[in-house]
């Protein structure tokens, strides 16, 4: 049988990513707490989101799901041609995953690359919808 590694949230470099795409903190549903270990390095522990982030240490780390993710993502992306909306897809390929942006699976105007992890390609696809100016302003912090 196969070894399963799942990952059930982004790793704390991935949050770090979001964060400074301008991703709202509060978006997040899980937190990486900070905790002492034996050696007096810093060890984390992973933990639901408390209903408010003044609740965080600063420390701590915002962590999202990957269902957390995929609920950020827009649901209909407009391309160049009028009247024409597409959608996100996250697509599993033997090597790894990639966001496409598809009216119907051969009609894309967009993708990502094939990357590692479905949290790699939510990452990749949100720096790409905040770039083309997609990604919903609610859920950015700065949004002037």
């Amino acid at each position: 049988m196969a070894q399963f590694t799942t990952q059930v949230a982004t790793s704390i470099e991935q949050s770090q990513q979001l964060i400074e795409l301008g991703v709202k903190p509060e978006t997040a549903d899980l937190v990486y707490r900070c905790t002492k270990s034996k050696t007096d390095s810093l060890e984390w522990k992973l933990q639901l989101c408390p209903p408010s982030l003044e609740a965080i240490d600063n420390n701590d780390f915002p962590a999202w799901s990957l269902v957390r993710l995929l609920e950020l993502l827009p649901y209909e992306i407009p391309c160049d041609r009028s009247n024409v909306l597409h959608h996100p897809e996250l697509i599993k390929y033997e090597t790894g995953y990639n966001f496409s942006v598809c009216r119907y699976t051969v009609d894309c105007f967009a993708g990502t690359h094939i990357e590692n992890s479905p949290f790699d390609s939510c990452v990749s696809m949100i720096k790409w919808l905040i770039a083309k100016g997609y990604f919903s302003k609610e859920y950015l912090s700065n949004t002037d």
